[in-house]
């Protein structure tokens, strides 16, 4: 931390100062008493160093000047902290017959850092699909397409204020409190990133139309609008105008996307089937053509959702047997085919389906009529849940508002009991709300045994969340490297850098053949603290396009790549793009030294938003240590 110290009058003065920094930056002080002459400016330097992954550091600094000029300050300077890399979870979930045990499996731990891990068990009579932690992290997703902006709102719509209580009392207030304005910003995001025609772009309104999101979109506008919140009723009007032609429509697939998709007719009816479901419950979608969609098409589905969609429809339609036989189909399709290296471009997942299926079945009067029940699918959605150490925000969206759903419907009152062993202590537990209890650091550690002593099964969810002492790379259908270069095309080493000195960064991307092709992948480089990028879109930036590397321009380079949106922020780099197994993505940025010190080289990561599972993480790279 550099500190400038300037005597503004025309006299010489002391200065008594005193700069210190909290634990999270290393807990250094520096107490001294300068003489500065008339107009005489100092610096001094406070060495801070990063000692928590996440938060915020603060510095302090108190001055005092007494004789001629009676002066006193106190102030603080807060820095935000993030990791180099990213957390790790690690989850273990469990049904636990009566009168049975389970333990912990705490092996995977012995690589994490003590600091910042934390171990989270919860104990439940329903399954435990953990809506805390889903709002958590759509709260602090800190990226903001079309489907990720509109995934954060659904919750903020029906948020509690006790949803927020992972983030932390102060925080969970602060976000309370301002709910409403939240929510206003993401709306006028979301109609900032609608088209000339009523669809919506991925990214803003010249993107290309993405038929599915713009059925979720509208979903979302309607359910704001019923809620109280202001929708520009033009803007609603041009939506729901495009979801009644995607309904009538027989229209091909007119996007770019259409060549990737693993199977065509199941996203046609992916979208009308949801468009369908939209539109009958404003009555602005006519029985026939419904209708004509299911006897048509239904066989079409490959996931159970679009039936329930449809079936939902049907049923607001007042079709009750046409109902009653998709909400059956939905009830008993099995998900055996869509590996998750298929496409089905509607954005879903076996998560996301199965919580969107019960979520929907438990809102319909007619399916509590039925033999069958949506209910019957929560144990193979607790089954996909089992290990899953990744969840797109389509998932966490979804799981979020099954969550809310399901605790509805709980009964009050009934109680269960268990034992519970940890760190050589035993509790009994005999209650009827679920049980939380949160470890951390070392103690994070200690395994656990859990015994049920109830008459009827418990649900148990174990989650551990931290940081490996090092970097470890991972790749999963996608390879990354990165190199450096100078301004001249030679590659270089960034151990060693001066303030002023820039870096062209390389990073190369390539797909495993099985995919062919990934429409939405995103690429995020975090720079070390001292670097800063060169934002390419300002006048003024020192321009990358005709620095030639290995006999090629770097525009040459990327010439081949798909890149739907870039971003150039303060602490990394950015950009979505398009991966196909049949080239290599080059993908480059410019960065300069800033700042003196001694740094953490974080590793690329690259995945799939929707799948994240598809993903990479480039190579530990030690530090890099930037001089004067």
């Amino acid at each position: 931390a550099t500190i400038d110290v300037h005597n503004t009058e025309d006299f010489a003065q002391d200065i008594q100062l005193d700069i210190t920094a909290d634990k999270a930056l290393g807990s250094k002080k520096i107490s001294k008493t300068l003489k500065l002459d008339a107009k005489q400016k100092k610096i001094i330097k406070l060495p801070i160093s990063a000692t928590f992954y996440n938060g915020l550091g603060t510095v302090n600094v108190k001055a005092k000047i007494t004789g001629k000029n009676n002066y006193s300050m106190n102030r603080d300077w807060r820095l935000g902290l993030r990791p180099a890399y990213p957390a790790v979870t690690n989850t273990q979930m469990s049904v636990v017959a009566k009168g049975a045990k389970i333990n912990a499996n705490m092996a995977k731990l012995a690589n994490f850092d003590d600091i910042n891990l934390k171990s989270i068990l919860k104990v439940s009579q329903t399954p435990v699909l953990n809506a805390q932690d889903q709002m958590r992290y759509l709260i602090q997703y800190p990226y903001g397409c079309l489907e990720q902006t509109t995934s954060r709102l659904w919750p903020l719509l029906q948020v509690e204020k006790s949803d927020l209580s992972l983030l932390g009392s102060e925080k969970a207030n602060a976000i309370f409190a301002k709910r409403t304005d939240l929510i206003d910003a993401a709306i006028g995001r979301i109609l900032g990133m609608q088209r000339y025609d009523g669809s919506f772009g991925l990214w803003d309104n010249n993107s290309m139309e993405e038929k599915w999101l713009t059925v979720y979109v509208t979903d979302l506008l309607l359910n704001a609008k019923n809620l109280g919140y202001s929708i520009p009723e033009v803007a609603l009007n041009k939506a729901i105008k495009r979801l009644e032609k995607y309904v009538k429509s027989n229209n091909r697939i007119r996007s770019d996307l259409s060549r990737y998709l693993s199977n065509k007719p199941h996203y046609l009816l992916a979208y009308k089937a949801y468009a369908s479901y939209v539109l009958a419950g404003i009555k602005q979608v006519s029985l026939q053509d419904v209708r004509k969609l299911y006897d048509q098409h239904s066989k079409d589905a490959k996931t159970p959702l679009p039936l329930a969609h449809l079936g939902f429809a049907l049923e607001l339609l007042g079709d009750e047997r046409r109902a009653s036989e998709a909400w059956l189909k939905a009830f008993d399709m099995k998900m055996n085919t869509p590996k998750y290296y298929y496409y089905y471009g509607d954005y879903g997942s076996k998560v996301r389906d199965l919580s969107q299926v019960i979520y929907l079945s438990d809102k319909s009067q007619l399916t509590q009529k039925l033999a069958k029940s949506g209910f019957q699918l929560l144990p193979t959605l607790v089954d996909n849940l089992k290990g899953k150490r990744w969840l797109s925000t389509q998932e966490r969206g979804a799981l979020f508002r099954l969550s809310k759903q399901l605790a509805k419907n709980k009964t009050n009152g009934e109680k269960w009991s268990a034992k519970l062993t940890h760190n050589n202590f035993t509790d009994d537990y005999s209650q009827s709300e679920d049980l939380t209890k949160i470890w951390f650091a070392g103690n994070a550690k200690n395994g656990f045994t859990l015994e049920n002593t109830s008459d009827k099964p418990l649900f148990v969810d174990f989650k551990t969340q931290g940081y490996y002492k090092k970097a470890v790379p991972q790749s999963n259908g996608i390879k990354v490297e990165r190199h450096y270069f100078d301004l001249s095309g030679k590659e270089i080493s960034i151990k060693k850098m001066k303030t002023g000195d820039m870096v062209l960064v390389y990073i190369g991307v390539t797909l495993d053949k099985k995919f062919s092709y990934l429409p939405n992948a995103m690429l995020v480089d975090l720079l070390p603290a001292g670097l800063e990028l060169e934002n390419q879109n300002l006048e003024h930036a020192y321009k990358i396009d005709d620095i030639k590397l290995n006999k090629k321009y770097v525009y040459q380079w990327q010439n081949y790549n798909v890149i739907n949106h870039t971003e150039y922020r303060d602490d990394r780099f950015i950009t979505a793009l398009s991966l196909s197994s049949y080239r290599t993505s080059h993908v480059f940025y410019l960065a300069r030294a800033v700042t003196p010190g001694t740094y953490t080289i974080p590793p690329t990561l690259v995945e799939d938003m929707y799948r994240p599972e598809i993903r990479a993480v480039g190579e530990d790279e030690g530090k890099m240590l930037i001089t004067e």
